[in-house]
């Protein structure tokens, strides 16, 4: 997940400075590639916090639900090694 997230982010970025470096500011094409850019930082900050689920609990960003099942609640001891 967090890599998905963080290649959504580089592809909005790669976007965003591509239509500045041509000089081009239509909307049509900006709003799409800030929203690319943006949308993942929220999720990106809840996955990577500190203080973020263990053992077992679940961690919520908005409808996305992610079970912690490496912490050894959902794997056997064998899964783990």
């Amino acid at each position: 997940m967090l890599v998905s997230l963080v290649l959504s982010m580089a592809s909005g970025l790669m976007a965003i400075a591509f239509w500045t470096l041509r000089g081009d500011f239509s909307l049509a094409w900006w709003i799409p590639n800030l929203y690319l850019l943006l949308f993942p930082i929220p999720a990106i900050a809840a996955l990577t916090a500190p203080s973020a689920a263990r053992d077992g609990e679940t961690v919520e960003l908005g409808r996305i639900r992610e079970d912690r099942w490496w912490s050894g609640q959902w794997c056997s001891t064998s899964a783990r090694r």
